[in-house]
C-alpha cells in the first residue's frame, strides 16, 4: 500500500511539473518583444498576452473603399488595409496596389525593409497588408518597369501609399 501512495505522489509531482514547463514555454511563445514581456509577467492570460503583441489585431481595420471615404481617421496610423492586389511591380518587386470595390482608384503599397518582395502572384488575390498609411502625390515620373513602359498602376493626383511592415492573402 505504502509503494502505490508513493508512486502516486510521485505520478503527481512529474505531471505537474510538465505542466508547468508547458505552460511556461505556451507563455514565452507570445512573448517575443519587450512589451510582451511585460504583459506576459504580469497576471493576464497569456492568450491575452499574444493578441496584444500581434501587429494585425492592433492596427485600425480597413478597406480601400473606406480609407478613400474617410482618409483623415487614418492618415499616419497603422492600419490592416484590406483589398484586391491588381498589380505588383516587376522590376523590384517592392510595390503592390490594392483596389476596393471601384477599380479606377488604388492605394499603393510600398515593402518596407521587413518584407523581402511582393510576388507576382499576389495578382488577383485578396490581401490585408498592415503598415502605416500616408498622402504621396505623383508626378508624371512614375516607376517604369523592365521594358521601359510607365507603370500603368501609378497615376497622378493626391493617393495614398501604405508602408507595408506585414501582409497575408485571404
Amino acid at each position: 500500500m505504502k509503494n502505490i501512495v508513493l508512486s502516486a505522489i510521485f505520478a503527481l509531482l512529474i505531471v505537474a511539473c510538465v505542466t508547468n514547463e508547458a505552460k511556461n514555454k505556451k507563455k514565452d511563445s507570445c512573448c517575443s518583444d519587450k512589451e510582451a514581456s511585460a504583459c506576459c509577467k504580469s497576471k493576464e492570460a497569456p492568450k491575452a498576452c499574444c493578441a496584444k503583441s500581434d501587429d494585425a489585431s492592433a492596427a485600425l481595420k480597413v478597406s480601400v473603399d473606406e480609407l478613400y471615404a474617410s482618409p483623415q481617421k487614418y492618415l499616419d496610423k497603422k492600419v490592416a488595409l484590406s483589398g484586391l492586389v491588381v498589380h505588383t511591380c516587376k522590376k523590384s518587386g517592392k510595390k503592390m496596389f490594392l483596389i476596393g470595390s471601384n477599380d479606377s482608384i488604388s492605394v499603393k503599397v510600398q515593402a518596407s525593409d521587413k518584407i523581402s518582395k511582393f510576388e507576382p502572384s499576389l495578382e488577383g488575390n485578396k490581401v490585408v497588408a498592415s503598415g502605416i498609411i500616408s498622402v504621396v502625390t505623383h508626378d508624371d515620373h512614375g516607376h517604369e518597369h523592365a521594358d521601359g513602359e510607365k507603370c500603368a498602376s501609378e497615376g497622378k493626383g493626391k493617393n495614398y501609399i501604405l508602408t507595408c511592415e506585414s501582409f497575408k492573402t485571404l
